[in-house]
């Protein structure tokens, strides 16, 4: 017995031409929003708590530029040992590359995963941040100078007869090295 034809050469020449139109019309729709999510900010992302999820390059940038200096000038709360201060940020060097930042969060890609991400929504983005690193230490010193807890050694002394005890304190200090790196990692968000 013969097995019967798999179908016509026509029929398989159809079945090729519509999987290659499907392909290609796949193809096009997903080049098309490529190029609609490139220019776009995906839902609910905020930048340093400012929401600028969905809007385009440009909208984003300019909200970022009426809104973020604000934000950038609050001072900056650590707490050194015990002891609270502020650091102005503009004194500590401290500041926010908006053109970076937007860039980052829009841009041409074919990445699926980040198409996916755009679409299905964004989160919280720390602004890209700049750092003058003589100002930053200037003012870390500054802090060190303002909040600094000499230690104190215990000590046991006898005077007049009686003892006299003197408990052992410890220090506080800043790191200024380390403070800096913690201070451009993590600004804005307090310290």
């Amino acid at each position: 017995s013969e097995l019967p034809d798999s179908g016509t050469p026509r029929r398989r020449r159809r079945h090729w031409l519509v999987v290659g139109l499907l392909v290609l019309v796949l193809a096009v729709a997903y080049g098309a929003l490529v190029w609609w999510m490139g220019d776009r900010v995906a839902n609910g992302t905020t930048v340093a708590g400012i929401d600028v999820g969905g809007q385009t390059e440009t909208e984003a940038r300019a909200t970022l530029e009426e809104q973020l200096p604000a934000v950038a000038a609050a001072p900056v709360e650590v707490r050194v040992g015990g002891t609270e201060a502020t650091l102005d940020p503009q004194d500590a060097g401290l500041g926010v590359d908006i053109a970076d930042t937007v860039d980052r969060l829009t841009g041409y890609t074919a990445n699926p995963a980040t198409i996916l991400a755009r679409l299905t929504g964004g989160d919280e983005v720390r602004p890209t941040v700049t750092t003058d690193e003589g100002k930053a230490t200037a003012a870390l010193e500054d802090l060190d100078a303002r909040v600094r807890i000499e230690p104190v050694e215990g000590a046991v002394a006898f005077a007049e007869g009686a003892v006299q005890v003197t408990d052992a304190a410890d220090g506080a200090a800043v790191d200024v090295d380390a403070a800096r790196g913690t201070l451009s990692d993590r600004w804005p968000a307090p310290v």
